[in-house]
């Protein structure tokens, strides 16, 4: 029993130190394998705040992809990653965005 318990701790040491580092994908494994070996009910916080942090780090990839396609003019392009963006997150000025956006088309 003790091996295991030192099992976790590391584990969640590996995990943290993912965390600290912003390595969300790696932080969120190690964190579902210690409590999962562990059975530690406490680590849902951590996990969720990484599934956040993955889902930001799209969004902001999202929107950088946008902003690139609409300075090379294929506003179709940028259309769908702002979409995507929208609907992860559901911000009322992506739908702004992506409102103007097919205005622009559709007037062309």
């Amino acid at each position: 029993m003790k091996n295991n318990t030192q099992d976790v701790a590391s584990i969640l040491v590996t995990a943290e130190k993912f965390f600290t580092k912003g390595n969300y994908l790696q932080a969120k494994k190690q964190f579902e394998l210690a409590e999962k070996i562990g059975g530690l009910k406490d680590l849902e916080k951590k996990i969720l705040l990484c599934d956040q942090e993955l889902q930001n780090g799209r969004v902001k990839d999202l929107l950088k992809r946008a902003r690139k396609h609409i300075q090379k003019k294929h506003p179709q392009k940028a259309l769908q990653c702002f979409n995507e963006a929208y609907q992860i997150t559901g911000e009322d000025w992506l739908q702004e965005k992506i409102n103007e956006l097919q205005e622009g088309v559709t007037n062309q």
